[in-house]
């Protein structure tokens, strides 16, 4: 009956130590110590212990009864004492994890703000330099690390030294002027016909006889020796012409 009655009383990972000692007059004291098995905190130990005097039969017959409630309430204080600690213990673990969290992200925020701006200072100088195909690299590996706040200020530097790369090329200067023809290539003006009199057929060349200058248009009489050597001298002048 004693042990059915104590374990009817007693809770799951609960210790019940007893002490007994025996007085000079016969009586016994009895002293029951709860404890609770996983509770570290210390508090535990600061509870009083029940305890009962009286004579072994009025033991038998009062101290179940009278150690039960004092035994429960103190099982149910360090039953809360115990998850008390597992609810610390989980807000401790949560809190380490937490903090390990925020540290881990500030620490790759300031390693990621540490590479936007060093892509960001040689941007800067390729910039300067000149050197605006570099520069855009630099930018555009800048705005992989960059925040997004940081990502619109890259966005309006990257149009920038694009606008100042294409003043040098063919692309840029007709983007921003008008097109023009170089003076070889420019549209001459065409001459405007000018309606002219119409002159009056060349006449016809004409052949006029004329006997000044003929060698032959008056009669010569040679003498007889220079008629025997020319020929013509025999002929009249109706046969030679």
């Amino acid at each position: 009956m004693f042990f059915e009655q104590i374990d009817r009383m007693m809770g799951r990972d609960a210790d019940l130590i007893l002490t007994i000692r025996k007085t000079d007059d016969g009586t016994l004291t009895v002293a029951a110590h709860t404890r609770m098995n996983g509770v570290e905190d210390e508090a535990q130990h600061y509870i009083a212990p029940f305890t009962a005097s009286g004579t072994p039969q009025e033991l038998d017959t009062g101290f179940i009864p009278a150690l039960t409630e004092p035994a429960v309430k103190t099982q149910g204080l360090l039953t809360n004492l115990k998850q008390y600690e597992k609810q610390l213990e989980t807000a401790r673990a949560n809190s380490k994890a937490e903090r390990e969290r925020k540290d881990k992200e500030a620490k790759e925020a300031k390693e990621r703000k540490e590479k936007c701006d060093k892509y960001r200072k040689k941007a800067d100088e390729q910039t300067a330099a000149g050197k605006y195909a570099d520069a855009l690299t630099n930018l555009r590996q800048a705005r992989l690390y960059a925040t997004e706040e940081e990502k619109k200020k890259i966005d309006a530097q990257i149009r920038t030294v694009q606008a100042k790369a294409s003043q040098g090329t063919l692309f840029g200067a007709a983007m921003q002027r008008p097109t023009q023809f170089p003076s070889q290539f420019q549209p001459r003006p065409q001459p405007v016909p000018v309606s002219r009199p119409a002159e009056p057929p060349a006449s016809a060349p004409s052949y006029v006889e004329e006997d000044a200058g003929d060698p032959y248009g008056e009669f010569v009489d040679f003498p007889d020796e220079c008629r025997a050597k020319d020929p013509c001298q025999n002929m009249d002048r109706d046969t030679l012409f």
